[in-house]
């Protein structure tokens, strides 16, 4: 732990006030000031006068302002929404947020480089004219209203005297109006000097690895060893890109150096180590998720955004995580463009363990705001009793994070109150836009704890000391950063007054300082760089040798494995265990998954133990529209309701073209209404294009069933029958059965809305073996087996036949090239189709649960986690 600076306790002593650069550093001398008193035994003393630039500026301002009336100041939130105000009145939008905040950002460069407003206007560059425009009509809104922007305090202070003299700490460069006020101290007597915290002969240590992330587990690994070495290390590791790098350093730096922390019912502790950086409102959950809650009641969730919902841990609804997930696939079987609170009702239906959640919905859909305006203020008081009415945050205990984000949620409810004054009364759709808005733009930033290892940009570690520190991301390309010039201000005048980054000598010349300050932070400094970024190649910044007058070492940093834990299991003697088999099926119950089961044990063992006798399904995806599903559910309901109307084909052939069209339309109503909990969220317009589409469809396929040889009649439509097939008992629901009436011979039919193909029943190890259990399933003499295909590319049927018993181009079948076939009859078929189901019966009663996909099988599978198929290197490049 870094002993109190000596420097900064004299200043202190002195009555010297001291102003930092930012908030963590005047935290950071609090703390040293803190650590000298109890060294001199004190148990108490007065505050130390340490205060970050923007609190002394307001707390001179509100001096200066006294207390009578005066100027108000303005929150950050009511001066971007003046500034969105503005911007969107002059281009004639709607909406101007991203643009309003890039002006009030080019704004405040002007004022802090005393960039003249006559210079700005005289250039006749669109962009530079539209801001010129926007701050002459923002200030003047100002002044009438006697208002004051929080950027520009620093034009409302005098000198005083009576503030002591200052010492500046953490600054890398002052700005111009910065200079400027401190001169108007200067002139009424007040010191103003720096308090220089740099130590004064580092030792430096060069390290390139091969790439950022690489740099990353570097720097994190080389932490690890220093506390192991000294337990009460202070440690600094400076990541310049750090808003850029924030998931992998967070994510590299919870695994080396608190393993194990986001496993469940892991004890937080002491924290190893700090972020300094912190991330957008509108990312923290508990704050996303009643943002949710709220835009729920006004305008709806989509499908997405309400599954997240469902699952949230921030409400309390008296149904469990389960049931809320069951919720939640209900809902993923079909597609809503706006779910409301009375959607998630009804669909929570008289279950008793969804009554709390019901009640709940019902309540705040009587509580829909609508199109009524009201005063910002206002909706933010209903608001919360919306998510009060959800038992938002939660009943579980919140964790520091948590309370904190609850905190941060109840600052921006009222800020978004005080927006009122400017924007007037608003919809509520336009008053979450304004709080969706507040948290995107607003950063969350947990309180600083402390910790052994300080993670920081360049910025924050500004006056920083550290018993040791790494400086990262050092490479020619990055360090220093290219040029980039400031939005909306000519370059001519960023050039003329100095802005930081406008130019390559510019930030040339800011880098040199930035490291010369970071560089003599610590008695022991690591300097490192990546060997490549995006497969670039990189070299070291020319800025590292100007450090030292020695010449510097580089070292050469070994590649490190991102998870050591799991590196040193590889490393060791393992035992491997083929475990592919799983409890045998006794008994001759009834199997679940039908003709699925012979299917999936073809296509993949492990896929059949993991459907059928696991129960493992995959989360549907909710698509726009009506899902092919249900577009083919609909059309076998269709033609079975119209099939035991015509009863045979001599019916079909006497039956005019408009009953069929009546029967069609009837049966497909039919099967709409049966459909109800899926159907109901699609309007009349949709419904009567899937109507008109499948009316089409069914009519070319009669046609075809009008030019069949053999006269038929249908005996069966979509019944259950249940048989025992490969030694299983299963059941099974053909979707059609014709009995030819020339020889009492059956056809079984199988209606197919996509591309399948009857061949697919064929071979050693058939793809698709439904036509083939179907046969062997069968106890009447068959003529064969049909794919009845119903798309727009075909209407017929594709089979495997007896004898040519169909539409004239039907052959009967004689074998096929499917590897394995070798059959060449139909009955040789049949007895080939019974020894194969065997085969796979036998292996589903076994257990067998082999990871031994076909080809293709895994183009659809979703289990690929599961049976980790990608790790077989044979089966991995097969599928």
């Amino acid at each position: 732990m870094m002993s109190p600076d000596p420097k900064l306790i004299e200043a202190l002593d002195a009555g010297c006030l001291v102003v930092t650069a930012n908030q963590r550093l005047a935290r950071t001398l609090r703390s040293e000031y803190a650590l000298a008193m109890q060294e001199r035994g004190k148990k108490a003393w007065q505050t130390p006068n340490i205060l970050n630039w923007q609190a002394w500026i307001k707390t001179r301002w509100l001096k200066n302002r006294g207390d009578g009336p005066g100027e108000v100041l303005l929150s950050e939130a009511q001066a971007e929404s003046i500034w969105e105000q503005i911007v969107a009145a002059d281009l004639n939008i709607q909406s101007g947020r991203r643009l309003a905040r890039t002006a009030r950002k080019a704004w405040q460069l002007t004022q802090e480089w005393r960039i003249p407003y006559a210079e700005l206007k005289q250039h006749t560059n669109p962009d530079s004219r539209s801001l010129a425009g926007w701050i002459q009509s923002y200030e003047k809104y100002l002044a009438e209203r006697d208002w004051v922007d929080p950027l520009t305090l620093e034009e409302h202070i005098d000198g005083d005297s009576s503030v002591g003299d200052i010492r500046l700490a953490g600054f890398f460069e002052l700005n111009p109006r910065q200079e400027w006020l401190l001169e108007k101290f200067r002139s009424v007597g007040v010191k103003v000097a720096t308090l220089s915290r740099a130590v004064a002969r580092p030792a430096y240590e060069l390290r390139v690895c091969s790439d950022p992330e690489q740099e990353l587990i570097a720097a994190a690994s080389w932490a690890v060893d220093r506390l192991h070495e000294q337990a009460d290390l202070s440690l600094g590791i400076i990541v310049p890109r750090l808003a850029q790098q924030q998931d992998a350093v967070e994510r590299i730096f919870t695994r080396l150096l608190q393993p194990g922390k986001n496993l469940p019912g892991a004890d937080a502790g002491r924290p190893v180590f700090h972020l300094s950086t912190g991330r957008p409102s509108l990312e923290q959950h508990l704050i996303k998720d009643a943002l949710l809650a709220l835009q729920l009641v006004i305008s709806g969730l989509d499908s997405h955004e309400l599954s997240r919902f469902l699952r949230s841990p921030y409400f309390r609804t008296g149904a469990s995580l389960w049931q809320r997930s069951r919720l939640d696939v209900a809902f993923r079987s079909r597609w809503m463009e706006s779910a409301s609170p009375a959607n998630i009702a009804w669909q929570c239906g008289d279950k008793e363990n969804l009554k709390i959640l019901r009640e709940q919905m019902q309540e705040l859909q009587n509580l829909r705001p609508g199109n009524a305006r009201a005063e910002p203020a206002e909706w933010a008081g209903k608001f919360s009793v919306w998510l009060g009415r959800l038992g938002w945050p939660g009943e579980r205990s919140l964790s520091s994070h948590e309370f904190q984000a609850t905190a941060h949620w109840n600052k921006l409810l009222n800020e978004l109150g005080r927006v009122g004054a400017i924007s007037g009364p608003l919809s509520a759709r336009m008053t979450l836009e304004r709080l969706l808005g507040l948290a995107s733009g607003t950063e969350f930033q947990p309180q600083a704890v402390a910790a052994a290892v300080q993670v920081m940009g360049t910025l924050e570690a500004a006056g920083s000391r550290f018993d040791a520190v790494w400086i990262s991301g050092l490479d020619d390309v990055s360090f220093p950063a290219a040029p980039e010039p400031a939005a909306l201000i000519p370059v001519t005048l960023q050039k003329k007054y100095g802005l930081p980054g406008v130019t390559a000598e510019r930030a040339f010349e800011f880098a040199d300082r930035l490291i010369d300050a970071l560089g003599h932070s610590a008695p022991e400094v690591v300097l490192s760089w990546p060997k490549t970024v995006d497969d670039e190649p990189r070299r070291v910044s020319p800025l590292l040798h100007r450090l030292s007058a020695k010449p510097l070492v580089v070292m050469e940093q070994e590649s490190q494995a991102a998870n050591p834990v799991a590196a040193s299991l590889l490393a060791s003697e393992t035992e491997s265990l083929k475990d592919f088999i799983g409890p045998s099926i006794a008994g001759s119950d009834k199997q679940k998954g039908g003709s699925g089961i012979f299917t999936h044990q073809s296509q993949c063992p492990f896929r059949a133990y993991a459907v059928v006798r696991l129960a493992a399904e995959n989360l549907d995806t909710p698509e726009p529209g009506i899902s092919p599903t249900l577009k083919g559910d609909l059309a076998h309901t269709t033609l079975e309701f119209l099939w035991r109307q015509l009863k045979d084909q001599k019916n079909l052939l006497g039956c005019a073209q408009s009953k069929l069209e009546t029967l069609i339309d009837d049966g497909f109503d039919r099967a709409w209404a049966t459909r109800k909990s899926e159907t109901m969220l699609f309007g009349d317009g949709l419904r009567q294009l899937e109507k008109n589409r499948q009316r089409k469809l069914i009519l070319r396929l009669l046609e075809y069933e009008k030019t069949r040889a053999a006269d038929f009649r249908v005996v069966q439509t979509e019944e259950l029958v249940v048989t025992e097939v490969g030694g299983l008992t299963i059941g099974m629901k053909i979707d059609r059965v014709d009995e030819l009436l020339n020889d009492g011979r059956q056809l079984i039919i199988d209606y197919k809305t996509g591309k399948d193909k009857a061949r697919d029943s064929l071979g050693a190890r058939p793809f698709k073996p439904q036509l083939a259990v179907y046969a062997v399933g069968s106890e009447k003499v068959l003529a064969g087996v049909c794919i009845a295909r119903l798309n727009a590319e075909s209407c017929d049927y594709d089979s495997i036949l007896a004898d040519a018993v169909l539409a004239p181009k039907a052959k009967e079948y004689r074998g096929s090239s499917r590897r394995g076939e070798e059959t060449t009859n139909w009955d040789e078929l049949l007895s080939a189709w019974q020894q194969r189901l065997g085969v796979l019966g036998a292996a589903f009663r076994a257990g067998d649960a082999r990871t031994d996909p076909m080809r293709g099988a895994c183009d659809y599978c979703t289990l690929s986690a599961a049976c980790r198929i990608l790790e077989y290197p044979v089966q991995g490049e097969r599928s």
